[in-house]
């Protein structure tokens, strides 16, 4: 798979993640890292664990969640 904002561009480079939110492939130039709370069940409710989980967002699914 490459990446699919490279390809628009006409470069054919290796994907090394997918974006959770549209699911394009990304190269690390086009990736985002951003921290994902994990909730579990706890009783009657949910609590956090204390380390947050990763996930990957291309450019516009970044901008997106954030705003």
């Amino acid at each position: 798979m490459n990446c699919f904002d490279c390809d628009t561009s006409g470069l054919a480079t290796p994907a090394v993640a997918v974006c959770n939110g549209c699911g394009a492939g990304m190269c690390s130039g086009h990736s985002t890292s951003m921290p994902r709370s994990v909730q579990r069940p706890n009783g009657l409710g949910q609590s956090a664990t204390p380390r947050s989980a990763r996930q990957m967002h291309c450019a516009t699914c970044a901008d997106a969640h954030i705003a």
